[in-house]
């Protein structure tokens, strides 16, 4: 109760973009089948797990109290992409953040599709459409052969 009440009194002051409601998709699935249509990231391989941080040093008083990259960049950012029921997540999250990011630094709108990762069923990167995979390859991919606009 206490997160529907926070939830609604974020709606309220306008804090999200999105509208909390009842999704519908997920009734009448179980645990089981939402994780398996919706959570396609899988765990990433060791060398990933132990990639080190970059350690920056910066005062806490520099950083702003609220950042936003849809005010930061507005019209930049790639729109929220419903990936169905389709373990896709890992390949919707990288081409978003690579096109996001593309975006930023050109000064115009890039959204890449996943198409690319999804339909790669020969190499590591997408084992099958809706199989699920680890971002590092999603990574790994993009950067080899590159993504193409969405259509």
């Amino acid at each position: 109760e206490q997160v529907i009440k926070e939830l609604e009194e974020g709606e309220r002051r306008s804090l999200y973009t999105w509208k909390p409601a009842n999704f519908s998709d997920f009734w009448g699935k179980t645990l089981e089948e939402g994780m398996k249509g919706k959570l396609g990231a899988k765990r990433p391989e060791i060398p990933t797990r132990h990639m080190s941080a970059i350690h920056l040093s910066y005062s806490p008083s520099t950083l702003p109290s609220m950042f936003n990259a849809m005010t930061t960049w507005p019209g930049l950012m790639t729109p929220i992409l419903d990936q169905g029921w389709c373990s896709s997540s890992w390949a919707v999250s990288a081409t978003a953040v690579l096109g996001d990011r593309t975006s930023v630094g050109s000064g115009k709108r890039v959204v890449l599709s996943p198409g690319a990762l999804l339909s790669c069923r020969g190499g590591r990167a997408g084992q099958g459409e809706c199989a699920g995979e680890q971002v590092g390859r999603a990574w790994h991919y993009l950067r080899k052969h590159g993504a193409w606009d969405q259509a």
